[in-house]
């Protein structure tokens, strides 16, 4: 009896999951973007560095990072053109992500597609992933997508522009920027 229940509790252990279930979110984001081409060359790869600085507020049932702010950095490469950005290809951007919510706990990850594109409305398509955290989001790993908003969330860029306030400037105001408001929904999930 005694080798039954060990082998029972051999069992459970290594078959009871690691995680807790999949949980969806939906958030509201509002960011600053600025850019820089890093050179002028018509005949060569078009390579952008873009930085963004945001706010995050929850729609979801839970309050999954609400009031949490991020940063992005990260590059786009294009094919050579003469043209204006609407009729370029479709280029390949990678760009890493930090999230701090109101308690100080952040999560690491990165978003991928073309952020030009995606913002012009040419429609490109943006997506990310979380691949790590502190605190409470110690071994999270989650998917999200980003879909355009109509209009901008009036308070959330009010707090976007409170944020960025409290911030050095990537550079001058108006020149090379942009902001704009989306809603990202995905499902994540935190190893035990």
């Amino acid at each position: 009896m005694k080798n039954l229940l060990i082998a029972c509790i051999a069992i459970a252990a290594i078959t009871w999951p690691t995680g807790v279930f999949a949980e969806d979110f939906e958030v509201i984001e509002c960011g600053y973007t600025y850019y820089t081409h890093l050179h002028g060359e018509s005949g060569l790869p078009i390579v952008t560095n873009y930085r963004q600085r945001g706010v995050i507020r929850s729609t979801g049932a839970h309050a999954f990072l609400n009031d949490a702010t991020y940063y992005v950095e990260g590059m786009l490469t294009r094919p050579p053109s003469e043209g204006q950005y609407l009729d370029f290809e479709e280029g390949d951007g990678r760009y890493a992500i930090v999230i701090v919510d109101a308690d100080g706990d952040m999560i690491l990850g990165h978003e991928t597609g073309d952020i030009t594109r995606y913002y012009l409305g040419a429609g490109a398509r943006l997506s990310g992933e979380f691949t790590d955290g502190t605190g409470k989001y110690q071994g999270i790993r989650g998917a999200f997508e980003f879909s355009r908003l109509p209009q901008k969330e009036e308070k959330l860029v009010d707090a976007l522009q409170q944020h960025l306030a409290e911030l050095p400037p990537f550079g001058p105001r108006g020149w090379h920027d942009h902001d704009m408001c989306n809603r990202v929904t995905g499902s994540y999930e935190i190893d035990l």
